[in-house]
This record gives C-alpha cells, sequence and structure tokens, in this order.
C-alpha cells in the first residue's frame, strides 16, 4: 500500500465551500451589512484576495490524517519534553512515508526495464451530489450520489475510469474487486500486476481485497506454462500429498467423534469439500 499524503509544508492557506464564489460571497455580505457601513465590489475583492489568505478550490492532495493528529497535539502539548516525542513520532511517520513513495517510484519504472510488469494505482474520485445545483431548496431535497473509481496506469498514463450511482452498488471492496478484475481481464496483459492504493480499511485494506488477489493469483498468473521448476513440481505435489492426509483425518474425526463432539447436519461428504478447500 501507498501512503496518500504530501510532505511539503503547509501554506494554511483555508479553503471555503466549494460552491461558493467571491460573487456570492459578496452578495451575502450585502446582506448581513448595513447599506451605510458597505464597501464596493471592487474593495471587497480587494480586501479578500490581499489579506485573506483564502481560496473556494479543494485542496490539490488530501492532507494526511496522522500528520494533522501529530500537528494538533504538538501545538496542544504544553511540556517541551512530551512535545520533542511527538515530533520525533512525526518525523519517524514522514520517513516510512518516504520510503514508500519511494518504493512506489521503483514499481512505476519496472515495466520500462521488464516488459512482463504492469503497475496501476487505483482510488475513488471526491463524491459529487448530482445534480450540482446552487439552488436553495436542493440542499433540503435529496441528491443522486454517483460513484467513480480511477485505475492509472502509471506506465503509459492511460486512466479507466468506471462510474455507478448508488442505486447500482455501493463503493466497498467488491464494488473495487469487480473494477479491477473487468481491468485485468481487459486491459492488463502481462504476466506481473503490481496494484497500488491508499491505506482505506473499509475500500482496500481487508479481507475481501485480499481474497480477491488472492484470487486473481491463483487463475491468473500461475499458470503460465513456463515457469514450473523441478521444485516447484515438488511444491504441488507436497501440497497433493498434504490435501490427502487432511482428507483421511477428517474422515478419521468425522468416524470417531461426530456421534459425542459435532453435533452438526454436515454429511462427510460436505466435510471432505471443506477440507478441500
Amino acid at each position: 500500500m501507498i501512503f496518500a499524503l504530501t510532505l511539503h509544508e503547509s501554506t494554511n492557506r483555508m479553503y471555503l465551500a466549494p460552491d461558493l464564489g467571491l460573487s456570492k460571497l459578496f452578495s451575502l455580505y450585502k446582506e448581513e451589512t448595513p447599506p451605510s457601513e458597505q464597501v464596493s465590489n471592487f474593495m471587497f475583492r480587494k480586501v479578500f484576495n490581499q489579506q485573506f489568505n483564502l481560496s473556494f478550490h479543494a485542496p490539490i492532495t488530501d492532507s494526511c490524517k496522522k500528520c494533522d493528529n501529530f500537528k494538533i497535539k504538538i501545538e496542544a502539548e504544553k511540556t517541551s519534553v512530551k512535545k520533542d516525542e511527538l515530533d520525533s513520532q512525526r518525523k519517524l511517520h514522514l520517513l516510512k512515508a518516504e520510503s514508500a513513495r519511494n518504493n512506489f517510484k521503483i514499481d512505476k519504472n519496472r515495466p520500462a526495464n521488464d516488459s512482463d510488469f504492469t503497475v496501476i494505482v487505483f482510488d475513488f474520485m471526491k463524491t459529487l451530489p448530482t445534480p450540482v445545483i446552487s439552488t436553495g431548496i436542493f440542499y433540503y431535497k435529496r441528491q443522486l450520489w454517483p460513484y467513480c473509481l480511477g485505475i492509472h496506469n502509471a506506465h503509459n498514463d492511460e486512466v479507466t475510469m468506471y462510474v455507478w450511482d448508488e442505486t447500482i452498488a455501493s463503493r466497498g471492496p467488491m464494488e473495487i474487486g469487480s473494477c479491477l478484475l473487468r481491468f485485468i481481464k481487459e486491459k492488463v496483459k502481462t504476466e506481473k500486476l503490481i496494484m497500488n492504493s491508499d491505506q482505506c480499511g473499509g475500500q482496500n485494506r481487508n479481507i475481501k481485497m485480499t481474497t480477491f488477489c488472492h484470487y486473481i493469483v491463483s487463475t491468473g498468473f500461475l499458470a503460465t506454462g513456463r515457469t514450473y521448476t523441478d521444485l516447484q513440481y515438488s511444491f504441488r505435489m507436497g501440497i497433493a500429498t498434504i490435501s490427502k492426509i487432511v482428507d483421511e483425518v477428517c474422515k478419521v474425526i468425522w468416524e470417531t467423534l461426530h456421534d459425542e463432539c459435532i453435533p452438526t447436519t454436515k454429511t462427510p461428504d460436505m466435510w471432505q469439500n471443506i477440507a478441500a478447500r
């Protein structure tokens, strides 16, 4: 997994709601300020641009949760010893992030040196309500929420977008796995694939995505027909032997204990199928 954060120093810029603008902000200012105290539109814009470090656009990169947490704790801490400890932890976190970025750069350059590699980065785009209308009544209506998963090929800069809305599916690991599986079947022509994403536990770092990775590796990459060495053949024979041993052990356990210790409706065939997985 690749950390999704920036190591650059913050500019301390504050960001207003994306649906605002200087014209709308000036209208709100006029509604709240008596006419005798109002300034012109030109002066309002001049003061806004020169005396406030504000913007209406969202930050280009998401801030790191851990970095924000460290910043708040360090600013709130009173003792210098604790501050130094927190700052050391923050610097260690940044070093780990830098190491992850360096690893990603190495992965990104692999396809240039090895044609068997494909390197991708995938993430969800920010969810936006549809339609985007500034009319006040729409703040009290339920709008449709579309989802967009982007998959970027780090070697050729080709981006594939998979779009659906909340009436079709959610945006969890099952949906991500479905998109990745389709992408792999349609776009990936190499034997080796490196996938990079953020560490969102509900979407990318969980047992369902691990199961998906296991599925594509077992069905898509191992059976190449060209890398079966004698050692790999021995491994396959060993796995087959272990499977037979497990099968026989399950039979003995079933015959010996099922009447007393295993109150279940499962049949011996069902237990054998479970053992064979």
